[in-house]
């Protein structure tokens, strides 16, 4: 049986799914419902306890105003500014989102593409240039054919990403749901978009592109 445990655990370790683990020492509670037991006969159930406090909890928590960024408490989400960083520090606004997102594009490249979030918080970093260079957020560099990466930006802009708008966030991003970064850099134009998994209102468009760089990073990278 322990060996049994042991494989499935390393099996299952690539993906964490447990996000926390919280332990609690009960020999205090034990010993004050032996002595209150003792004294008044009452017989107390730390069972009974436990499920009494979540129940207080879940309803102070359901009746507490809605905390927003900025300090607001409101029913409904408040405009905020937030800033999330790529690289650098050329700016580049994502019109109704309140987010600004800042991106630098290292010179000779054409995309550069990030992706974060997921069960195991991953955050990778894809750098192509025009040359054929690969390179990755951890600095390992692969080479592929510079006729496949002018294929895959004429591909980008046949499907209209140029049209794109500049977000397609949710305001609840939960469920470890990954975002996505992209940036296009041809012709002395910069374009980049973000977009968050399992939003309905991404174009089919965006996500055909989505599949075709991650597609050109495994065949590049040989990882999948």
């Amino acid at each position: 049986m322990r060996r049994f445990t042991l494989d499935a655990g390393y099996l299952g370790h690539p993906r964490y799914m447990v996000h926390g683990l919280l332990e609690v020492d009960v020999n205090e509670a034990h010993r004050i419902i032996r002595q209150v037991k003792q004294e008044s006969g009452e017989r107390l159930s730390l069972l009974k306890i436990a499920i009494y406090l979540l129940l207080w909890i879940s309803i102070l928590t359901a009746c507490a105003p809605t905390a927003t960024p900025g300090g607001q408490s409101s029913a409904t989400p408040a405009e905020t500014t937030s800033t999330r960083t790529v690289t650098g520090p050329k700016p580049t606004n994502l019109p109704g989102t309140g987010l600004e997102v800042q991106v630098t594009v290292p010179p000779g490249a054409v995309i550069v593409f990030q992706r974060s979030g997921g069960i195991a918080g991953l955050d990778e970093k894809w750098i192509i240039y025009n040359n054929g260079r690969l390179v990755s957020a951890e600095g390992k560099e692969w080479q592929v054919d510079p006729r496949e990466v002018a294929s895959l930006v004429l591909k980008i802009e046949e499907l209209g990403f140029s049209d794109l708008r500049g977000s397609y966030l949710e305001w609840n991003s939960c469920c470890d749901r990954f975002s996505y970064i992209l940036t296009l850099s041809t012709g002395g134009n910069e374009k980049t978009v973000t977009w968050v998994e399992a939003n309905p209102e991404i174009p089919a468009s965006l996500l055909e592109i989505q599949e075709y760089i991650q597609g050109f990073i495994q065949d590049g990278s040989g990882q999948t």
